[in-house]
């Protein structure tokens, strides 16, 4: 089978983008294992998962068209802060939506509702761990980042 092009370059950015955030909250999952937060360890560690699962998802329907499964990953960045970490998880997160949506479009107008539905689905999740995101980001700035912390403990 052949995927319209224009799904297949949407797929194949797609893929390059969860491949980013999947290597980003695993990073980031190391960094606060190390600083002793179990709770936003564990949690960081679901976001991996999700990011390495919808990997999986957006590159099988990828080779299912027929498209290149090669791409590019962006550099991954150790961060210093708790909030500097929640500020670039939800920075990506937010990179990601954004062209979902417009991939919904593609997908649509190609006549693809496989692969429209999968956006709809993946911009659905992202949406909910940008929620979370930033709720954990205004508990930080009310509380301070130290109550955050040993609350995170």
């Amino acid at each position: 089978m052949k995927g319209n092009l224009n799904v297949l370059a949407a797929l194949k950015a797609a893929a390059a983008q969860e491949a980013h955030l999947n290597l980003q909250y695993r990073l980031n999952t190391r960094s606060v294992k190390f600083m002793g937060l179990k709770k936003l360890t564990c949690k960081l560690d679901k976001f991996g998962d999700n990011a390495h699962r919808f990997l999986k998802l957006v590159t099988d329907r990828n080779l299912f068209l027929g498209g290149d499964p090669s791409y590019d990953v962006a550099p991954v960045v150790e961060q210093t802060s708790v909030t500097e970490l929640l500020k670039n998880a939800l920075a990506l997160e937010l990179a990601i939506v954004s062209p979902y949506e417009q991939n919904i479009q593609t997908a649509m107008k190609a006549l693809d509702d496989t692969t429209r539905n999968l956006f709809e689905h993946l911009a659905k999740w992202h949406q909910k761990q940008i929620g979370w995101l930033e709720c954990q980001l205004r508990l930080i700035d009310g509380l301070g980042e130290t109550e955050y912390m040993a609350e995170k403990l």
